[in-house]
């Protein structure tokens, strides 16, 4: 039931997500990698758009804040870049020993999610921070940017996570 429920939060994230039906293993790791880029993608315009607010301001503290965290983006971009895909990890390889038992899905699956909601929450947390300094709320820009650049790191060690999963199962 945890499991079903898990593929259900995630295909409301993930278009065509199947929780890794037995013919849709590569195709469901590669909407997950798409869907986490789409949302980098995303958070990434608004740091720019953020940026730009920030110049105007000459709020240099905050501007270099706001570089770390655009930094953290991109590394996490290029984590998921540059990462293995497919058949080459014995997870998803069709010349396999055994298959992956409902533990071993429920623990990708639970992956997924958990990184999606990460990510989707820090396109919505760049998204009000920029709302806020546009329209000159009173915001410590420094301690929010902070707080989202380590919610970005933990979004990164939780996808190394599931690469060292997907790399450790035979």
């Amino acid at each position: 039931m945890v499991l079903i429920t898990a593929i259900t939060s995630v295909c409301k994230m993930v278009s065509g997500y199947t929780g890794y039906r037995k013919d849709k293993v590569k195709e469901d790791d590669n909407l997950v990698r798409k869907k986490l880029m789409a949302e980098i993608d995303k958070s990434v315009k608004n740091t720019r758009n953020i940026l730009d607010i920030l110049y105007d301001k000459k709020d240099t503290d905050s501007i270099n804040s706001l570089k770390k965290v655009k930094d953290e983006l991109d590394i996490f971009s290029n984590d998921i870049t540059m990462s293995v895909v497919g058949h080459q990890y014995s997870f998803f390889s069709t010349n396999k020993s055994r298959s992956p038992g409902e533990g071993d899905l429920k623990t990708l699956v639970e992956f997924d999610l958990n990184i999606l909601e990460n990510i989707v929450n820090v396109t919505e947390a760049t998204g009000v921070i920029e709302g806020m300094i546009m329209n000159g709320d009173e915001i410590d820009a420094v301690k929010e940017l902070r707080s989202l650049r380590q919610y970005i790191t933990g979004s990164r060690n939780s996808y190394k996570d599931r690469e060292d999963f997907l790399r450790g199962w035979k």
